[in-house]
């Protein structure tokens, strides 16, 4: 029988491959599997996958891991967890990560219009180049968070058209409206750790 253990702790760590391996060898060292509901079906997913060695799970993004999970990484809202020989419980009764909340001050939060059908800018509504931010794809909302948070210097995404995911390197100061994309700064756009505002939250665009 198999049952799962926590990777450093579990909860708030993302899994890393060998090096701290993460996105980028992500095709050989995981399955991605997306709108999973819950950390016990991604649990599922690992215990039905030959070769399993573990999981992470956020936002219902679902890493089925058949590489080696050699360490791990600090990030908000996930869970990383590594299969182990022996008997095991409830999948429901492993500590699991909570979606976060803002924890920014009232007297410090941004002077934006944020959210759905709205597009970062730096400055002023006039500000935006090439150059704040990284051109990237992900395939949807949450995907495009996490790899904001795992770059200490993301300050925010903007996710859209389509599979479009900005992972911008400069304050986002302003917004402007357009249809089919969402801004969302973290909270590394004010001061450190980069947690997003309001990562995970159902956003229509």
């Amino acid at each position: 029988p198999l049952h799962f253990e926590p990777a450093d702790g579990g909860v708030g760590r993302a899994c890393r491959g060998r090096g701290n391996a993460s996105e980028a060898g992500g095709g050989s060292n995981f399955i991605l599997l997306e709108k999973v509901p819950t950390q016990a079906s991604c649990m599922r997913h690992c215990l039905r996958t030959p070769g399993c060695t573990g999981i992470e799970f956020g936002n219902k993004v679902c890493e089925v891991w058949t590489g080696e999970i050699s360490t791990t990484a600090a990030v908000d809202d996930f869970a990383c967890y590594r299969v182990a020989q022996g008997p095991g419980g409830d999948l429901k009764a492993y500590p699991h990560a909570t979606r976060a909340t803002s924890t920014i001050p009232k007297d410090k939060a941004l002077p934006l219009v944020l959210g759905p059908g709205r597009q970062c800018r730096g400055r002023s509504v006039r500000d935006r180049s090439v150059a704040d931010y990284d051109a990237e794809e992900a395939p949807d909302l949450a995907a495009c968070e996490k790899m904001c948070l795992i770059r200490e210097w993301c300050t925010g995404i903007e996710y859209g058209p389509g599979r479009a995911c900005g992972l911008w390197r400069t304050r986002i100061g302003a917004t402007v409206a357009k249809r089919g994309v969402v801004c969302i700064p973290s909270r590394n756009n004010v001061a450190g750790n980069a947690t997003l505002v309001e990562i995970g939250g159902e956003v229509i665009i």
